[in-house]
């Protein structure tokens, strides 16, 4: 808001060239020609790119399930696979001419019939990758069919998360400059710096010393910001081909049409439950939807299964997953990846039996919860339940939200209903734990210094890591010097996304910085002639307790060390025994003109557990976010597209996000429970808004109408009015 952070599009230099790319305007078809010859002849243009030229440059699938013949081409040249795709690229002085060049590059695609819908794609009638036999690329499952179920009532729903786009500050960017030694730096919007490195020197067929990557200012990663693209790879290597630096930076428009997207995902559900409301088992069929390449979208779907029971016990249990490729942007993970979608599953099924019983919701829930007790358990779906008190969150969020409801129900304006609803969810944080985080902390003359491979997007890290080194050293935070997002300088470690960064990447810094501290203590001890035990840090100096006139700088110790070939550094690799599992209970209350189908969005608790909070503030702001995402996909977001494969949400005037006039007020509240899977006693909390809110607006909007989950009124995300206005009607049996 200063002006004084520096994004990458702020990243200027001497002799910069402007890259823009030419994309398919097919979803689907053959390319049969690409022709630069117009735009090599404009004045200003410096140079073209093409898939032959580059090379036949592709990026390996990361995923076992869906390596081989799903390589992503940077460039694409005998087919394009969906709106957006990159075919060319033009470099020019200005980014004007750029445009310009771009505008001239002669592409013929003939049009092939494309798929658009994951149930489409089951049919397998069109192929996004005719060798390939089937657009089914992910197939998983857990339980068995076979368990005996005695319950009385049995209930059948389908659930639908629709496509959503992260739509962050800054757009996709990336600034390559060619460095005098031969190597490349790149700026760009990355959460995983090394990962980005790595990637690009790979398809490059290059070694990871020549790429260095540099991360500024990120504007919110939400999932996207996870991996690199296939422009990021053409933009480096054209700027090591001209030895200039080249800077792209997306329009909000050529954002929307690239991805990645998130969610597009369809549940069915069939769940079984006594007339108590006592669940007995549950079938849960998914399916996603990864777009034209299954890439970074691969491996939702198994957090996805892994989530699916919710803070639930339930003795039976069966979910497949299915991922199939549509001609659409691929899709990728989004601020939750998996969570939100399973969470929103299971608490319309519970809502589904409670309408079915006539058990309360909240009663229902009540009797399904996982118990303290019985934890640390493995769920049937393979998550294991670490600690907390699902019940105890549940009784302050249905406290909280019956004093709200009350004081809205008194005052209610005429012809307009009052809706409440609430959802429990759990989200196991610390994402790719066996993979872990690296910190490192070394006293120099001048303070601390603490190198982290979690990079912050807006979470607070420059806040937040220097007081979890301080409190470890016992110094003032303001002098640890925090340094991540170059890996010049960082040059192990994993990244951000997931809520890894704190159980993770914090956790690495304390421990390293409690290592530092032993050094320090027997350096110190060795100059003061003392015993360790008898020494104190306070101040960057380390005394004698009782002897306030014997004491030793920081900066002095660290050179004494150096001397003596211990320097005061020291690294760790933190990798869990165990993934942490945060939980919330969220509630709503939304007042419904049932004749016009409109809403007001009246108050939102939130009640979480995610365990210590390293900094209260900084925890605050995270469920703040998490809840104007989480609302923004219930009420507004959808990413469409029509029958051919044309986005037609690409700007916001259409894509509707939520500003500061759309969100009521937050309740928020916590409970905690220590994790046991890291030193810090974090679990996690930068998601549970995008898990906890959708499904307790969907169920306040529900309850306000009279609709019921799995009856034959369907009420659908996002909650537009005329949705809302549908879904009241057939509740009331109105024609």
């Amino acid at each position: 808001m200063r002006g004084a952070a520096t994004f990458s599009t702020d990243v200027a230099a001497e002799g910069m060239l402007y890259a823009a790319f030419v994309r398919s305007s097919e979803a689907h078809g053959t390319i049969l020609r690409v022709d630069t010859s117009r735009a090599d002849a404009i004045a200003g243009v410096v140079a073209s790119y093409t898939g032959p030229r580059l090379g036949s440059l592709r990026i390996p699938a990361p995923q076992p399930m869906a390596a081989g013949a799903f390589e992503m081409p940077v460039l694409a040249q005998q087919t394009a696979r969906y709106v957006g795709q990159p075919i060319a690229m033009v470099v020019a002085a200005t980014p004007a001419l750029a445009a310009d060049g771009a505008e001239a590059v002669e592409v013929d695609i003939d049009p092939r019939p494309a798929v658009i819908s994951s149930l489409r794609a089951l049919e397998g009638d069109v192929l996004v990758f005719d060798e390939a036999g089937s657009n089914v690329v992910v197939e998983r499952s857990v339980g068995s069919k076979d368990g005996s179920v005695d319950g009385a009532v049995t209930v059948s729903l389908r659930v639908e998360s629709p496509r959503l786009d992260p739509v962050a500050i800054e757009p996709y960017a990336a600034v390559a400059l060619a460095e005098p030694d031969g190597s490349t730096t790149l700026w760009c919007n990355s959460g995983t710096p090394l990962f980005t490195r790595d990637g690009i020197a790979t398809t490059l067929g290059i070694g990871s010393d020549d790429i260095r990557v540099r991360v500024g200012a990120v504007g919110g990663a939400f999932g996207q910001r996870g991996g690199f693209r296939p422009e990021h790879v053409v933009v480096v290597a054209a700027s090591r081909e001209l030895r200039r630096p080249v800077k792209w930076v997306a329009g909000r428009r050529e954002q929307f049409l690239i991805g990645e997207h998130g969610r597009d995902v369809i549940h069915d559900v069939t769940i079984t439950a006594d007339r108590d409301g006592v669940l007995q088992g549950i079938e849960i069929d998914i399916l996603a939807n990864l777009g034209a390449f299954p890439h970074r979208g691969s491996f939702i779907p198994m957090t996805m299964i892994q989530h699916a029971t919710g803070p639930y016990t339930i003795p039976n249990v069966f979910i497949s997953a299915r991922a199939v490729l549509t001609n659409t942007a691929p899709t990728g993970p989004y601020r939750g990846a998996g969570r939100p979608e399973a969470g929103l599953v299971i608490e319309q099924a519970l809502d589904a039996v409670a309408a079915a019983t006539g058990v309360a919701p909240d009663v229902v829930r009540r009797r399904n919860f996982v118990a303290p007790s019985a934890m640390p358990v493995t769920m049937a779906n393979g998550l294991t339940h670490d600690g907390g008190d699902y019940e105890a969150l549940a009784d302050r969020s249905s406290d909280l939200l019956a004093d709200k409801a009350g004081f809205h129900s008194g005052r209610a304006k005429p012809g307009r209903r009052i809706g409440t609803g609430s959802a429990s969810f759990i989200e196991a944080t610390a994402g790719m734990p066996a993979v872990g985080e690296y910190g490192r902390v070394e006293i120099v003359a001048d303070g601390v210094n603490a190198y982290t491979a979690s990079i912050s997007s807006g979470q607070g890290h420059e806040t937040v890591w220097p007081q979890v080194v301080a409190d470890a050293l016992g110094v003032d935070d303001e002098m640890v010097n925090v340094v991540s997002g170059d890996t010049r300088y960082v040059r192990q470690g994993t990244g951000t996304f997931g809520s890894r960064s704190a159980p993770l990447g914090a956790a690495a810094l304390s421990v390293s910085a409690a290592a530092v501290k032993q050094k320090l203590l027997k350096a110190a001890a060795a100059i003061l002639e003392a015993d360790p035990d008898d020494l104190i840090v306070e101040s960057g100096h380390v005394g004698v307790r009782g002897a306030p006139g014997s004491s030793v700088s920081f900066a002095d110790a660290a050179d004494f060390a150096a001397e003596n070939g211990e320097p005061l550094s020291a690294d760790h690799l933190f990798v869990p025994d165990h993934q942490p599992v945060a939980s919330g209970c969220y509630g709503a209350v939304v007042s419904v003109d049932v004749e016009t189908g409109d809403f007001d969005l009246l108050e939102v608790v939130a009640v979480d557990d995610c365990g210590v909070h390293l900094n209260p503030m900084i925890v605050g702001g995270q469920v703040h976010g998490g809840l104007g995402q989480g609302l923004g996909q219930v009420m507004f977001e959808r990413m469409v597209y029509d029958e051919s494969g044309q986005p037609v949400t690409t700007t916001l005037m259409d894509y509707s996000i939520p500003d500061a006039t759309s969100l009521p007020s937050f309740t928020t509240s916590h409970l905690t429970t220590p994790s046991t899977g890291n030193p810090l006693g974090v679990k996690g909390v930068g998601e549970a808004g995008t898990i906890g809110a959708p499904p307790a607006v969907l169920a306040a909007v529900q309850s306000a109408i009279g609709a019921q989950p799995g009856g034959s009124a369907v009420l659908r995300m996002p909650l537009l009015p005329e949705t809302v206005w549908r879904a009241a009607r057939e509740a009331a049996g109105t024609p």
